[in-house]
């Protein structure tokens, strides 16, 4: 009985120091545990920041796309009114140059009349 209970103190002991090697490594695992959670918790905050960040830079490439298609669409009605003012203008640039070669016919028409009608007066008086 003795050997027995001296069996029993003995496993006790061994039981004990188990158990308490298994207490303090379940004590490191939580604060391992803990340290994770903490360092999951930084993660998802940068991961949503980064996307917050991410969304941002989208949206400043889609107002900037928008604003370039907007130049782009401005530059081709620009360049469509100029092209139409330069028609108008050679057009125009035509009829002041004939207008012009008609009012020098007559120029020289009315030279003519007026030199012939001096040879008339000066040979009439």
């Amino acid at each position: 009985m003795r050997e027995s209970h001296a069996n029993l103190d003995a496993n006790e002991g061994t039981f004990k120091a188990t158990l308490k090697r298994t207490q303090l490594t379940l004590e490191r695992e939580q604060d391992k545990n803990t340290e994770l959670a903490k360092e999951l918790n930084d993660v998802k905050r940068r991961n949503k920041d980064l996307t917050k960040q991410l969304e941002g830079w989208q949206n400043l490439e889609h107002s900037e796309s928008a604003e370039v298609e907007s130049q782009r669409r401005q530059l081709t009605s620009l360049q469509r009114q100029l092209q139409e003012l330069t028609d108008v203008h050679e057009k125009d640039m035509d009829v002041l140059r004939r207008t012009l070669e008609k009012e020098q016919e007559r120029l020289e028409t009315c030279k003519e009349a007026k030199d012939n009608w001096e040879v008339c007066l000066t040979s009439f008086f």
